[in-house]
């Protein structure tokens, strides 16, 4: 039974499946250099790499290739793709806020530029440079991420056996925290810092990994993904109402309460902080979030178009 066949008929991952989401996997972590454990590309290694996919892209992912795919080839070409989309952003360290915290808790504290302002002063417990003598920041965060992205920062490298590779390299972080706390003009709280360093991560990073081929597999390995790599998902006349129907409401269920809410106000984040009532920033979260999830589902999608208008007719229904 092949892939094509076995997801058509469970309506989810089975062993054709899996070993086909290996194989591309073990393919496509070649070709980023930053992931490779000092070790090289152990069978562990790659099946750590599978486990992790799946955990955060399996339940999209398999919607949207049982909507989509048409044969074994078509299917083996949209998993291709969303295996170098993830790529990207394990490589580059954006899908993990949480990690990002954690080292500028340790970091900030070391660095002798920075200063925490002082118990029972304004804003106690905030960063800020330490030459700085300027009250709270009170401006919009979005604007010291815009800020940071003048810096010019490159992807940190392995240096442990650790699965993830650091977002970027100390120097290239302490370059970047200088200039967003500079920007401010006053003092930030740790969440404001992560969510301006995250913002210049993203918009430097997008789209800049090149895939390194010059070592392409051989033989049976090569034979099995090259037709993934070629092929083409199903073209547009392929596509019926009823398809377009179906992949509105994955999109819906993959999307969450919230991103239905403001599914058809995402190009205003003022409108999706009232929405959900949550400040400016938190709003600015949400809309990647959204976003995210919107180019996961459906980003190449030919009918992309129509499947948004029908997902947000949908929702205003749901919401009458």
């Amino acid at each position: 039974m092949s892939a094509h066949d076995e997801l058509c008929r469970d309506g989810r991952f089975g062993p054709q499946c899996l070993a086909l989401l290996t194989r591309l996997m073990r393919r496509e972590a070649r070709g980023v250099p930053a992931l490779e454990p000092p070790d090289g590309w152990s069978e562990h290694a790659v099946d750590d790499l599978v486990q992790e996919f799946f955990a955060a892209k399996g339940k999209a992912v398999t919607k949207m290739l049982y909507a989509q795919a048409g044969d074994d080839d078509q299917l083996g070409a949209l998993l291709c793709r969303s295996v170098k989309n993830w790529l990207i952003d394990w490589a580059r360290g954006t899908t993990d806020p949480g990690a990002l915290r954690h080292r500028l808790d340790k970091l900030l504290p070391t660095l002798p530029q920075f200063a925490r302002v002082a118990a029972g002063q304004p804003g106690a417990g905030r960063w800020t440079l330490a030459d700085c003598s300027e009250g709270l920041f009170a401006g919009d965060v979005e604007d010291l991420a815009t800020a940071g992205r003048a810096v010019p920062v490159k992807p940190g490298a392995w240096s442990s056996d650790t699965r993830r590779s650091p977002v970027t390299d100390k120097a290239s972080l302490v370059r970047l925290l200088e200039r967003i706390l500079d920007a401010a003009g006053g003092s930030l709280e740790l969440g404001q810092i992560v969510y301006a360093v995250q913002g210049s991560f993203h918009a430097q990073f997008a789209g800049e990994v090149v895939f390194d081929h010059s070592a392409e597999p051989s033989g049976r390995l090569a034979a099995a993904v090259g037709a993934a790599e070629t092929a083409q998902p199903r073209p547009e006349t392929e596509a019926s109402e009823g398809r377009i129907e179906l992949m509105a409401r994955r999109l819906l269920d993959t999307l969450g309460h919230e991103g239905v809410r403001i599914l058809d106000v995402l190009d205003d984040p003022g409108q999706v902080a009232a929405r959900l009532g949550v400040g400016r920033s938190q709003a600015y979260a949400k809309k990647r979030v959204a976003t995210a999830v919107l180019a996961e589902v459906i980003g190449d999608d030919p009918e992309r178009a129509a499947i948004f208008a029908v997902a947000r007719s949908i929702a205003q229904d749901r919401a009458l």
